[in-house]
């Protein structure tokens, strides 16, 4: 059964990574859930990459209380939503999908990292 989606827009994942910068104590994790070709050719800055297939791997032993947000390529894509699921179903409580992904991101002049040439993100 799929569940709602708790998102988050740019501006406001914007804010909360700038503020995590500046308190320690409001840290949040930022997942591009992409394969690593993705990742590489362009991120958003300061976000790890663990691949939707092997995400609940890499998260088993992180704190369920922990803030994360994940995100993919663009509106189009569904792994975030399937990344969402996968950390819901685990037990995580703290956790949003920015849907906007890599293309939003980009297309709102935010900081990003790699050289951003993959094709899905011309206009």
């Amino acid at each position: 059964m799929k569940i709602p989606i708790n998102t988050i827009s740019a501006e406001d994942l914007l804010q909360e990574m700038e503020e995590a910068e500046i308190h320690e104590d409001l840290p949040i994790t930022v997942i591009n859930v992409l394969d690593r070709d993705y990742f590489l050719d362009c991120r958003i800055k300061d976000s790890i990459n663990i691949p939707v297939d092997i995400l609940d791997e890499e998260v088993e032993d992180w704190d369920r209380g922990r803030k994360i947000v994940v995100y993919c390529a663009s509106e189009d894509c569904s792994l975030s939503g399937q990344a969402y699921q996968i950390l819901d179903d685990m037990g995580f409580s703290n956790i949003r999908a920015f849907e906007g992904g890599v293309k939003q991101w980009k297309e709102q002049h935010y900081p990003l990292e790699g050289s951003c040439q993959k094709p899905y993100l011309k206009s």
